[in-house]
């Protein structure tokens, strides 16, 4: 789905999607995409449009798995960094965003697992310890993330012992405590350190994609 009003840019997304044996249905209102016909791959609205902002954010809130690629006419880094913000998962200025979109959309096909976006990198610079909670109704805990070291992970925030909430414990290095129990946990590995949990935690790949923390998960 294309929400563009650039001819020249519109020819250049037709020929990628016959490449990808796609079609390319095209809107110039970024509030009509709300009501999408079918499921498309992938959405690519210019960001300057009115509405755009909105939109993105409520794509992003009704069909996560969808991703949303912003292209922008004129730099603007707080039109960039709010579109960001809104949920969009690739920017690049209109002259470009052919180059990325091609590869973008192959590899977004590819993926055997769902992301789930965290946010901007730059809002977790310099923060240590625990660093987000995702709740998602498609997980089966939610995910804590950690910044340990000079990493950022991200394990299952529930206790396998009797359910508590993990985050709520102390973190000492990689070690948290679970404040119901006590189970002790490594939360760079996910290992079981001391019970009375049997078993360890589901660890979850952190990926960093265009200055975006994301969360990669199988559930």
């Amino acid at each position: 789905m294309c929400v563009i009003d650039d001819h020249v840019l519109q020819a250049r997304i037709e020929k990628i999607a016959r490449d990808l044996e796609m079609v390319v249905l095209s809107s110039k209102d970024a509030a009509l995409p709300n009501d999408l016909p079918g499921r498309p791959r992938a959405i690519l609205i210019d960001i300057s449009l009115p509405g755009a902002l909105e939109a993105i954010a409520a794509w992003k809130r009704d069909s996560p798995d969808i991703p949303v690629i912003g292209a922008i006419r004129v730099p603007d880094a707080e039109l960039w960094a709010a579109a960001e913000s809104a949920g969009a998962d690739l920017i690049s200025s209109t002259g470009t965003v052919h180059r990325h979109l091609g590869r973008f959309l192959d590899d977004y096909g590819q993926r055997s697992k769902q992301r789930i976006r965290v946010g901007p990198a730059r809002e977790f610079d310099g923060r240590l310890g625990l660093i987000a909670r995702i709740e998602d109704g498609a997980l089966a805990s939610p995910i804590a993330l950690y910044h340990v070291g000079y990493e950022i992970y991200a394990v299952a925030d529930t206790c396998p012992h009797a359910g508590a909430e993990l985050s709520r414990g102390a973190l000492e290095g990689p070690v948290v405590t679970c404040p119901r129990h006590g189970s002790q946990f490594d939360v760079t590995t996910g290992e079981r350190l001391r019970g009375p949990a049997d078993d360890a935690l589901k660890t979850y790949t952190v990926l960093n994609d265009g200055g975006i923390l994301y969360v990669e998960s199988d559930e």
